[in-house]
């Protein structure tokens, strides 16, 4: 490490960041305010819907060099890449929130510690000449950082070198204050129902027709005291609409779209349930990594429940904080909808096993730990490696 009167630099390299929506668009954010809070001066090189150029967001510099073809922001991001190393010299570090973006930083810096990080389905899901680029560019890395114990199987299957340089290193969760829980907890016993919640992609994989036919099930069977909202948008929508009409199910179930980050935090707050019953495809590609939605709706406080497919069935408690179930199994993901629903006691028991939980575990700060190596967290505790 560099003397700690030095400045300690960190290039944060991203596909993409928010405002733009999605899992690795946040992902790439929270790292970077990580690295901000360890004292590290960050920039961030990106891109996403707004003016090209520089820009100060809080403690971050970020670079956005626009929305483009994929071969134009990979020139573009090289070329901030370069003026970085001219403006600034070497970083103490560079992170590649993704593969594919961690070549200009190989090009640049050709000594500087590279970390890069395995979600899932982009490294399973390359193909052809690409996969020899990846293994290239991993081999490359001083760090791999897998968000889950399956996104490391799945992405080792197409990279064995990963087996021993990859870390498992679980995300973080978006702060939910105290005073925001407590006041969430008020609100949610004032329910006249079950409120259930799901916020994703509309895509298969998220595999929301089966809440929606589980729900129809106990429907049938007389539990009708729930309400089930869907936040996001994607190519299944149209498809999801059809399932919702032929379950009956179209004065239960609303689809909200695309919302804005204080409607999540509305939803999160006023919801009992958050229902993720995830699966993969059968060709083992297709996976969630994570999940950040499902950490943050345990931080709000919500039982949650997810599918055995991927990596959030490693960090949610089965009977604890939630539930864990076969997401092609339509009749065991009622019967956890129907217990869930009947049962405000249940609800609320593991709804603050949740929150206590994700609180415990799940932290930026712990996930960068590998990177930075071991030293005093922001909040004063000493930071060691899961």
């Amino acid at each position: 490490m560099r003397p700690d009167k030095e400045v300690r630099k960190a290039l944060v390299l991203a596909k993409a960041i928010t405002p733009n929506p999605g899992g690795i668009e946040t992902y790439s954010e929270q790292v970077a305010k990580a690295y901000a809070d360890f004292g590290f001066e960050v920039t961030v090189i990106s891109c996403f819907h707004g003016k090209r150029g520089r820009l100060k967001r809080g403690a971050l510099t970020v670079v956005n060099v626009g929305m483009q073809r994929q071969w134009l922001v990979a020139i573009r991001m090289l070329s901030a890449v370069m003026s970085y190393r001219l403006r600034s010299g070497p970083p103490t570090l560079v992170h590649a929130t993704t593969w594919r973006v961690a070549l200009p930083a190989i090009i640049a810096f050709r000594r500087c510690p590279l970390a890069i990080t395995i979600h899932g389905r982009e490294v399973t899901a390359t193909s052809g000449w690409k996969v020899f680029l990846m293994r290239y560019i991993f081999a490359k890395a001083r760090k791999a950082l897998a968000i889950s114990q399956s996104s490391l199987a799945a992405a080792a299957q197409r990279v064995p070198a990963l087996q021993q340089k990859a870390v498992v290193s679980w995300n973080g969760i978006t702060a939910c204050p105290e005073d925001a829980y407590l006041a969430a907890v008020r609100r949610r016993s004032n329910n006249k129902v079950c409120r259930i919640l799901t916020i994703c992609r509309l895509v298969p994989r998220k595999n929301v027709a089966a809440v929606l036919r589980a729900l129809a099930i106990i429907s049938e069977q007389g539990y009708s005291g729930w309400e089930y909202s869907i936040v996001g948008d994607g190519p299944e929508i149209d498809d999801l609409t059809k399932v919702r009409e032929e379950c009956g199910l179209s004065g239960k179930v609303g689809f909200l779209g695309r919302v804005s980050n204080r409607e999540i935090e509305e939803a999160y707050s006023s919801c009992d349930v958050f229902a993720h019953p995830q699966v993969t495809d059968d060709t083992g590609r297709d996976i969630e990594g994570f999940g950040l939605v499902i950490a943050d709706a345990m931080a709000w406080g919500l039982p949650v429940i997810v599918g055995r497919d991927g990596g959030p069935g490693e960090f949610v408690l089965h009977g604890e904080t939630g539930y864990v179930v076969d997401g092609y199994d339509i009749g065991e993901l009622a019967e956890k909808l129907k217990l869930l629903v009947e049962d405000s006691e249940r609800r609320r028991s593991m709804g603050i096993a949740a929150r206590a939980w994700a609180i415990d575990n799940l932290a930026w700060s712990k996930h960068i730990a590998p990177v930075v190596g071991p030293q005093k967290s922001p909040g004063g505790s000493h930071v060691v490696d899961r």
